[in-house]
């Protein structure tokens, strides 16, 4: 009995063999032999494919662009400022292409985030430098008034504490 149970007889050859049971193929699953499609099934599919990559560019950038948001919330300000279009011109043109066709939330943000890291170290040394430049005064000039040098205040302090104990 179970060499019955394992064995399947097809009595129709054009019958299919689908998990040990016998199914007959759909007409619409035969292939049509030397027939090529028509124009217009050729057509029709060509603007289907079409369509669906215009829907799915569509959702994808802005699936992408809601995760640009969560990434770098001030991304579109950025983008457009006159400093991002100057650096993003300084780079090579792999880079600029790579940046200015790409949806991709992770790149854009990577870039952008390099962006920033340059414009701040740009900025802390202007202040840096503006802050020291401010501190130095220049030699061969009397220090502005209400400055006394060292040695000017020691003997300022010196002299009004011996001076009280002398009277």
């Amino acid at each position: 009995m179970n060499e019955q149970q394992n064995q399947t007889v097809t009595t129709n050859p054009d019958q299919d063999q689908r998990n040990g049971v016998a199914m007959a193929p759909d007409a619409d699953d035969q292939p049509q032999q030397n027939q090529p499609p028509t124009r217009a099934e050729v057509d029709a599919l060509r603007t289907a494919v079409v369509q669906l990559t215009t829907l799915f560019s569509k959702y994808a950038s802005t699936i992408e662009a809601r995760l640009l948001d969560l990434h770098e919330p001030d991304w579109k300000t950025i983008i457009t400022s006159p400093e991002f279009k100057q650096w993003l011109a300084s780079l090579p043109p792999e880079q600029q292409r790579a940046f200015n066709t790409t949806w991709d939330a992770n790149h854009m943000a990577a870039q952008i985030r390099e962006f920033r890291s340059q414009q701040d170290a740009a900025t802390g040394k202007k202040n840096k430098s503006g802050r020291l430049e401010r501190s130095i005064h220049p030699r061969g000039v009397e220090a502005p008034n209400g400055f006394i040098s060292d040695d000017e205040a020691f003997s300022l302090g010196f002299r009004s504490v011996r001076g009280k104990k002398q009277s």
